[in-house]
C-alpha cells in the first residue's frame, strides 16, 4: 500500500510522537509519500496532487489538522487515517481509533471504514455546533491546549458563556447532510 503521510508537527504531540507512528506504518507494509507540509494549504494541496498515486492518506495530528483537509479528502474522495497527535482528537476518540499513536498507525493498516458526515458539502470531523460552545471553541488559545491538554477545553467558559456573540446570526440556516467513507483501523 502506497500512502500519503502529512504529519503535523506542530500538533501537541506531533514532533516527539509522529516519526514512531510513520516507522509502525512501515513496519506494516506501507510504502510512505511524505512531502514537506507547514501550512494548511499545504496539506490541501499535497492531497489534491496525490489522485492516482496513493492508496491512502494518514492524517498526523488533531482535529484542526482533519479540518485542514477535509476539502481536498472530500474532493479526491482518498481513503485516510488518522493518527491522533493533537490535544483532544475527538475525531479519532468517536472513531474508535486507539489513542497511542503506533497502535493507531497498525490499526490504519487494517482497513476499517468510516462514514463521515458533511453539510452543506463540507466535511464535518467533529461537530457542527453554534451558540456557547463555538465560543468556547474560538476562545481556546495554543498556550493553554499546550499547557492543560484537553481539559483546557473547559477553560475559557466563565469569560465566554456570558459575552455577547460578535457576530450575530443572519437569517435561517440550511444545511444538506450526506456521508463519504474514511478508513479509521
Amino acid at each position: 500500500m502506497r500512502a500519503l503521510a502529512l504529519i503535523n508537527t506542530n500538533s501537541s504531540r506531533g514532533a516527539e510522537e509522529g516519526g514512531a507512528a510513520l516507522d509502525a506504518l512501515r513496519a506494516g507494509g506501507a510504502e510512505l509519500v511524505q512531502p514537506p507540509v507547514g501550512t494548511r494549504k499545504d496539506i490541501d494541496a499535497a492531497i489534491r496532487a496525490s489522485i492516482g498515486l496513493v492508496d491512502l492518506v494518514v492524517l498526523g495530528g488533531g482535529d484542526g489538522t482533519m479540518n485542514a483537509a477535509a476539502a481536498a479528502l472530500r474532493k479526491t474522495q482518498i481513503p485516510f487515517a488518522v493518527l491522533p497527535l493533537g490535544t483532544a482528537n475527538d475525531l479519532a476518540r468517536v472513531l474508535g481509533i486507539p489513542a497511542d499513536p503506533i497502535q493507531a498507525a497498525k490499526a490504519a493498516l487494517a482497513s476499517r471504514r468510516n462514514r463521515i458526515d458533511r453539510a452543506n458539502d463540507h466535511l464535518f470531523f467533529n461537530i457542527a455546533t453554534i451558540g456557547l460552545s463555538a465560543r468556547l471553541a474560538r476562545a481556546m488559545d495554543k498556550q493553554t491546549k499546550k499547557r492543560f491538554g484537553a481539559l483546557a477545553y473547559p477553560s475559557p467558559w466563565p469569560e465566554s458563556a456570558w459575552a455577547a456573540p460578535s457576530t450575530p446570526p443572519s437569517g435561517p440556516t440550511r444545511a444538506a447532510w450526506s456521508s463519504m467513507r474514511s478508513r479509521s483501523r
